[in-house]
């Protein structure tokens, strides 16, 4: 069920991938990359929302580029669907009948929002951890461009240094594997990357 463990660096995206199974499905290794590199820092349009506005976890969007967003859907979101149906049997075992396999690729829910009409370009929403509950907090680090065009050196910074429409290079790591959400009464179904 594992894919072949491999590390490698593909530079036109800086990402960076370790040793995942297959598609993140039922395994404790977790999937980590960097969506950007240093000199294509991407746009945090509203910062970090600890949630409190609308009682919902901490999170951070952040826009996706053409380049980065094809890798996110084209690769990891891909990966997922494809285990989906690969394990649709076992995943949504409480449906009958067994759903189709375009069904279970229409029924992945993406952690990516795409504006409709195009006026705004698409954004990843990943949960962060803020230190409360237990939970350890987002590492931040922050540095700073200057007049000459030379980045600063990165210093430790806190999450309240992340604020709205500051640029940010995510290093991100999925929190585990696929989240499902089966009704079988209702005959429904979806699922997800968990982040």
């Amino acid at each position: 069920m594992a894919l072949k463990c491999d590390e490698f660096f593909d530079g036109q995206l800086g990402v960076q991938r370790r040793c995942w199974a297959d598609a993140l499905a039922a395994c404790a290794e977790r999937l980590g990359f960097q969506l950007s590199d240093p000199s294509s820092t991407l746009r945090a349009p509203f910062g970090i929302d600890d949630g409190s506005k609308f009682g919902s976890k901490p999170s951070l969007d952040v826009t996706m580029p053409e380049a980065q967003l094809a890798f996110f859907k084209d690769k990891i979101e891909a990966q997922v669907k494809e285990a989906a149906v690969k394990h649709k049997e076992t995943w949504f075992a409480a449906l009958k009948p067994v759903p189709t396999d375009d069904e279970v690729r229409d029924a992945f829910s993406s952690r990516v929002r795409e504006d409709e009409t195009g006026k705004y370009e698409p954004r990843l929403r990943v949960n962060v951890g803020l230190g409360a509950g237990g939970k350890a907090p987002v590492r931040v680090m922050t540095a700073r461009r200057l007049a000459s065009g030379k980045v600063t050196k990165p210093v430790a910074g806190t999450p309240e240094d992340v604020t709205r429409g500051c640029r940010v290079v995510p290093v991100l790591r999925t929190a585990g594997g696929v989240w499902l959400s089966v009704n079988a009464k209702k005959k429904t179904f979806e699922y997800g990357v968990v982040f």
